[in-house]
């Protein structure tokens, strides 16, 4: 995802969260779009935590980056939240058979 900076990023960024995980941010192809600001393909990926993340990260920068576009590229899981909300805009009113089918569909996740 493209993203504005306000100087220069960092090929990567960790960022805890909580104290079991971290958030880890890579920029790539950063180019300044005029004086002071950049922009930079983002890419996230969430793990576990370890002392010697950053370490890790340095030793083989592009497996990681790799691997946070392909979790980039995959397609969000719906949350239960909005799952909930699909089936009751589905079902307002009096469903059909098929109707009450999809619905079932997706609770199911299906």
């Amino acid at each position: 995802m493209k993203t504005e900076f306000g100087e220069k990023p960092q090929n990567y960024k960790i960022e805890r969260i909580g104290e079991t995980d971290a958030k880890i941010s890579f920029a790539e192809n950063a180019v300044e779009v005029e004086e002071g600001r950049w922009q930079a393909d983002v890419y996230e990926i969430t793990i576990k935590y370890t002392q010697n993340l950053s370490e890790r990260i340095e030793k083989n920068l592009d497996a990681w980056l790799s691997r946070a576009k392909e979790n980039d590229a995959k397609e969000p899981v719906a949350t239960t939240e909005q799952r909930i909300a699909d089936l009751e805009t589905l079902v307002k009113g009096t469903p059909s058979y098929g109707e009450l089918l999809e619905a079932v569909n997706i609770l199911l996740g299906e």
